[in-house]
């Protein structure tokens, strides 16, 4: 029909055609070239069902525009008509007809027109609520905050729903409440952080039901018969459980529509499709926030555990130099004891030679002053003479011996030189030479060629070796195949020079080996020792810093041990 009528008709009737087919090809190609360019262009992708809704909105488009064409078209050839009619080519009936089906044309168009209308406002809603999920998309790429990517989810799911009131609550299980993240309306909400009993709250249906809640009408719903709070606006309301994996982790709260309508299954369904969108998102966050939670608790753990080892290590120290103090305060207690005893036996032995010394003296002097007196004698015989002047001169012996004696209590002056002990033994030696020969004793000399001068009081060192090495001749008395060894060499540290004089003899018994250094102790019988000469030697070596020791040798005989330092204060 519509090509035979393309040949009636005018120019400027085809003009006008051809222009509508242009903007029929127009309105289907552009939005679909525009939108294309935009997806592209911000990398959005569109669902299947989505794709299949905006294909058949344009198809309906196109079918509005091909009916307006035909409508067009219908109105020209009613213009023909009456203008044939006018010439009398045509009967009235067919205008009549022409012109009832063109009423019905115009019928159907205004239809056509309405429901255009509401598919353009459809296409419009769903480009909007795609744009509102790639929005909501990109936040969640970007986010690891709980509350943000909530408060951001409340914000699009209202103005994709055109929901006035709405709420986020994160559902704490083990309290038994929400706590509110975010509140929005026209009227004050409940404020953040603050807390609703699940029990007392219309949403409690979410939380045991886990799946959404749509209420169309919360007075006469079974599930609420509640009367409606005017400031609320209509009776009805949706909320949506927000979950991570299988957890149950919020419920997001809409109601009071701007269009007064209630909410159904289609808001639902694009809210559905909003919370899956922000899934991923959520379960990062909530792993990121407990894995922050967890390093958190490392953290504190570990500044525990440096504090407590800190503590540890302190009480350590403090109990180590508590038990450094405690050692240190037992050897001074018994240098202590021990120079207290030493002072005890020194003082005993002072008053011994005090007392001796005036016993011995007052008689000497009388003796002394009788001699004199008899030497006045004119008469004596140079015999006699002779004789009073021997023993004078053993009275006066004896005299120096009582002083010296006197003298033993005291501390005798120090006469210290850096001297080489290796001469200091080597002169006693000399002087020992003919009794090693008499008494058949071998020696095995071994000094060090290497040993460094060591500041000594000479004469008191050779006193010392004296001492000991006539000791050691004693000891091997009766024996065969005697042998007296001297080393010389420094210690290990090099902080001492060290002496050792050892024996073939008898030993030292094991019972006397701590007694050895007293004084007036001796093993020998009372006119050949007087207990004093190890005694003496003891404290001469103590004088100058040193240390003496004696030791059995496993082959028989005994060695003693003397160390002197190397350095020492020259004034002690």
């Amino acid at each position: 029909m519509a090509s035979s009528h393309d040949g009636k008709l005018s120019v400027k009737e085809k003009g006008l055609r051809y222009k509508l087919l242009i903007i029929e090809a127009l309105i289907f190609v552009l939005p679909f070239l525009i939108l294309s360019y935009i997806f592209y262009r911000n990398k959005f992708f569109l669902e299947l069902y989505q794709i299949v809704i905006f294909a058949l909105t344009l198809a309906l488009i196109l079918a509005g525009l091909i009916t307006l064409r035909q409508v067009f078209d219908r109105f020209s050839m009613l213009a023909t008509s009456i203008k044939k009619a006018k010439a009398g080519d045509s009967s009235l009936m067919d205008i009549q007809e022409d012109t009832a089906e063109l009423h019905e044309i115009t019928v159907s168009f205004n239809n056509l027109m309405k429901e255009f209308k509401d598919t353009t406002d459809e296409l419009q809603r769903r480009v909007f609520e795609l744009f509102a999920i790639k929005e909501l998309t990109e936040v969640a790429s970007k986010s690891l905050d709980i509350d943000y990517l909530l408060n951001v989810l409340l914000e699009k799911a209202m103005a994709v729903s055109r929901a006035q009131i709405g709420s986020v609550l994160m559902v704490e299980s083990e309290k038994d409440r929400f706590r509110v993240i975010a509140s929005r309306g026209p009227e004050p909400g409940a404020k953040k952080d603050s807390y609703i009993n699940i029990n007392e709250s219309l949403t409690r249906h979410v939380v045991s039901d886990k799946k959404p809640l749509i209420v169309q009408d919360i007075e006469t719903d079974p599930r609420t018969l509640k009367p409606n709070e005017p400031k609320y606006g209509p009776p009805s309301f949706l909320s949506m459980p927000i979950f991570v994996r299988e957890d149950l982790i919020s419920v997001l709260n809409l109601s009071h529509k701007e269009t007064k309508q209630v909410f159904d299954s289609n808001d639902e369904q694009i809210l559905s499709i909003m919370i899956g969108e922000i899934g991923f998102a959520l379960e990062n966050a909530r792993l990121y926030l407990r894995a922050e939670e967890h390093l958190k608790n490392l953290q504190e753990h570990a500044v525990k555990l440096s504090n407590a080892n800190d503590q540890l290590q302190k009480e350590i120290i403090e109990r180590n130099q508590a038990g450094e103090d405690l050692r240190n305060t037992l050897q001074e207690l018994q240098e202590t004891k021990d120079m207290l005893v030493q002072s005890e036996k020194l003082a005993a032995i002072g008053r011994l030679t005090t007392g001796i010394t005036h016993e011995i003296l007052n008689p000497v002097n009388i003796i002394s002053m009788r001699m004199q007196l008899v030497n006045k004698t004119e008469d004596l015989s140079d015999r006699t003479r002779e004789a009073l002047s021997i023993c004078k001169s053993q009275l006066n012996r004896i005299a120096e011996i009582t002083k010296e004696l006197g003298q033993f209590a005291r501390i005798p002056k120090k006469d210290i030189i850096m001297s080489d002990l290796n001469k200091v033994i080597g002169h006693i030696l000399t002087l020992y030479e003919p009794q090693f020969k008499v008494d058949d004793i071998n020696t095995d000399i071994q000094f060090h060629p290497d040993l460094p001068l060591i500041p000594l009081d000479k004469d008191r060192i050779e006193q010392v070796i004296f001492n000991i090495i006539s000791n050691a001749n004693a000891s091997m008395a009766g024996q065969k195949n005697k042998m007296l060894r001297i080393i010389t060499k420094p210690t290990a540290s090099k902080d001492y020079v060290q002496a050792i004089i050892s024996d073939t003899g008898t030993g030292i018994d094991s019972s006397d080996m701590n007694k050895i250094f007293e004084p007036f102790f001796t093993t020998k019988d009372q006119p050949q020792g007087t207990g004093l000469g190890l005694f003496i030697s003891y404290n001469i070596i103590q004088d100058h810093g040193g240390r003496i020791w004696a030791e059995n040798n496993e082959w028989g005989g005994a060695s003693f041990f003397i160390e002197l330092p190397v350095v020492r204060d020259m004034n002690s």
